[in-house]
């Protein structure tokens, strides 16, 4: 039987309640604990702000020269090279995760806190999030919410639309919120042709073809659809753009039938791969629906079509901020009017349509997120205990 939104509550708030002793643990001074996706993967914004931070570290005159970076893992085993740069590593959910939490001096994740776990006065909790822009509705319950996000001192923000909507949701201040832009997304107003082909390189892919991404985002039921038909796409892709294209897959875990329309000869399924950024700077186009990838990879320019022949009923059992004819995206509903799309896609007016959606949400996207959210963390500690 499935708990109700006041039964979460309330056994999260016992759990705050007896473990009211680790008040008495003392906090490490200029400790940081990061988290990703509740320790799946070393990736999104705590990632960028970590290489920041060990970046800076490398400098004899750097302030982050006597932080201390800790990092948790559901599987630590894949992560051990983080101890050689000087990273200490724990198992998520161990005792030493724990231990680590309550004494850490600030605490980095891209999602709502652990509810049951208590935040002291003195510890700095940041929600960078994990998706910019304003697109599919997260489907928050208000109360739960304001709950998880209670102690959260900080909230990175992607946009001006995306802080309204997420004050709303949270119930936080408009002063806890850091109008910086999302971290993972400073590589993409620095990327250079050397980058993509270091990155291609360390994803197996070859230098001389173009690769069509296909990430979808997950679906709440098991309700069917028109799946993309590959061959048309790809072909329709090659008769636009040239070159010889293949296809990259990156599905989430909900995400059903994949490869039901695709040739497996000229398909790269990436789904397991930590780190999203990565996956899009080699992807010299893009298919996706609802998913808020289409914020980050606005950034680039490159042509990103959505297909969304299910968009009736995502909307009624999802819901949409607003309709994607307004997204300023090409958009299809059939693979007839997708690969009409491709070919007769027109660069300059994606630039344009682009540069407008950033400007309708107000964005924040400036290539320096990783930096403003590193050194807001440092004034807390420099500042706290």
């Amino acid at each position: 039987m499935a708990l109700t939104t006041r039964g979460k509550i309330v056994i999260a708030s016992c759990l705050r309640y007896m473990l009211f002793w680790t008040k008495a643990v003392s906090i490490q001074k200029k400790t940081i604990l990061f988290f990703s996706f509740q320790g799946k993967s070393y990736a999104c914004n705590p990632k960028y702000i970590t290489e920041y931070i060990m970046d800076e570290k490398k400098r004899r005159d750097s302030p982050f020269q006597d932080v201390r970076i800790i990092w948790a893992f559901h599987n630590p085993a894949p992560y051990a090279y983080l101890k050689e740069r000087g990273i200490q590593v724990v198992e998520y959910g161990s005792i030493a995760f724990y231990l680590a939490f309550f004494k850490a001096h600030a605490i980095v994740t891209n999602a709502s806190n652990l509810p049951y776990l208590p935040v002291k006065r003195k510890q700095m909790l940041m929600n960078t999030w994990h998706g910019g822009g304003a697109y599919k509705s997260e489907s928050f319950d208000s109360s739960l919410t304001n709950f998880r996000n209670r102690n959260v001192k900080t909230f990175l923000s992607s946009s001006e639309v995306f802080q309204t909507i997420m004050e709303k949701s949270t119930k936080l201040p408009s002063s806890c919120f850091l109008p910086c832009g999302m971290p993972r997304n400073d590589v993409f107003f620095h990327l250079s042709k050397e980058d993509i082909q270091k990155k291609k390189r360390i994803l197996g892919l070859s230098l001389d073809k173009c690769y069509l991404l296909y990430a979808p985002t997950y679906r709440d039921d098991d309700a069917i659809y028109e799946q993309p038909d590959f061959t048309r796409i790809l072909l329709a892709l090659e008769e636009r753009f040239g070159g010889q294209w293949e296809l990259l897959l990156r599905g989430h875990y909900n995400a059903k039938d994949l490869f039901e329309n695709a040739s497996e000869s000229n398909v790269i399924d990436l789904s397991s791969y930590d780190d999203m950024q990565d996956v899009l700077c080699v992807a010299d186009a893009v298919i996706t629906d609802y998913s808020s990838l289409i914020w980050d990879y606005s950034i680039l320019h490159r042509p990103c079509f959505l297909f969304v022949p299910d968009e009736e009923h995502y909307q009624k059992i999802r819901g949409l901020y607003q309709p994607v004819e307004r997204w300023n995206f090409p958009f299809a509903r059939t693979n007839e009017e997708l690969v009409e799309c491709i070919l007769k896609f027109d660069e300059q007016t994606n630039r344009e349509n682009l540069r407008q959606h950033q400007k309708d949400l107000g964005t924040f996207e400036t290539g320096g997120a990783s930096e403003t959210a590193a050194h807001h963390i440092l004034h807390w500690l420099r500042n706290e205990v």
